[in-house]
């Protein structure tokens, strides 16, 4: 997020600002996504997060914080869309109301997958939820890097947050 070298943006920052855990971006970065597609939002955003993976784009990442469980939940999506839907003209009529739906074809397995991220507290470990199983973390200047077996659709990875 930071410039430093555009004229343009003399706070030195060229889309918005971090202040603690909260980003400030000077347009709605999410919606021109969603609507326009624009991928220089993307980056902008992979710049700002703490977290990184190669996922691939259509894959959703989700982290929930359960202080009271002394936990945290790391979701994992990927289920790839196909649209359907839409007008379609047959001998000049309509045969459906215009709008269109993304529909689930295939849920193929996604092997390979690395995640990197930065949690608001230390971690103990990690194991996959519901199936179990300890999951081996690199750590490395206060982020942590994990890899889960091969999943299809979702995965949760719980971290221990419990103090030591």
């Amino acid at each position: 997020m930071r410039s430093g070298q555009d004229a343009h943006t003399p706070s030195g920052y060229d889309c918005g600002v971090r202040h603690g855990n909260i980003l400030y971006f000077s347009h709605p970065v999410f919606r021109h996504y969603r609507a326009y597609g624009v991928v220089v939002n993307r980056a902008f955003l992979d710049d700002a997060t703490t977290f990184s993976t190669n996922l691939p784009s259509i894959a959703r990442v989700a982290l929930t914080i359960q202080p009271e469980a002394k936990r945290h939940v790391l979701h994992l999506l990927y289920a790839p869309t196909i649209n359907r839907g839409g007008t379609i003209q047959l001998f000049g009529g309509s045969l459906s109301n215009g709008k269109t739906v993304e529909v689930i074809g295939d849920l193929p397995p996604l092997p390979g997958v690395e995640v990197t991220l930065r949690l608001p507290a230390s971690v103990r470990g990690a194991r996959l939820v519901p199936q179990g199983g300890e999951l081996p973390l690199k750590r490395v200047s206060g982020r942590v890097t994990l890899s889960p077996p091969p999943f299809s659709c979702h995965q949760m990875i719980e971290f221990d947050a419990s103090p030591p």
